[in-house]
């Protein structure tokens, strides 16, 4: 059984927060100091406790993050990402790094 860190928990209530992130986007926001590794194998041990989800085939590889049912429940206010289309993963990105440009400007 997987422990849920203090940080695990942060990285729950983002993905609540903005819906679906990049493994760039939560390396930037949680894992500063920690290499790409180590970000890579926490977020599958998340994904295979069913607490988020994956879906890859982004730009170099990349994958994108998303709550579970699962994950959900375990934060207030958390809703699972409703998968939509995906030809528009890249534009949702995006969208997300505009608003953490925007939230880091002060706006």
């Amino acid at each position: 059984m997987l422990r849920i860190c203090r940080r695990d928990r942060a990285l729950l209530e983002c993905l609540a927060k903005y819906q679906i992130l990049s493994t760039a986007q939560i390396r930037t926001l949680l894992f500063q100091k920690s290499d790409f590794p180590t970000v890579l194998r926490r977020l599958r041990q998340l994904r295979n406790a069913n607490l988020i989800k994956s879906i890859g085939g982004l730009r170099y590889g990349s994958h994108a993050w998303f709550l579970s049912m699962k994950g959900a429940s375990l934060i207030e206010g958390g809703k699972p990402w409703q998968f939509r289309n995906r030809n528009t993963l890249e534009h949702d990105l995006a969208v997300v790094e505009l608003r953490l440009a925007l939230e880091k400007a002060g706006y």
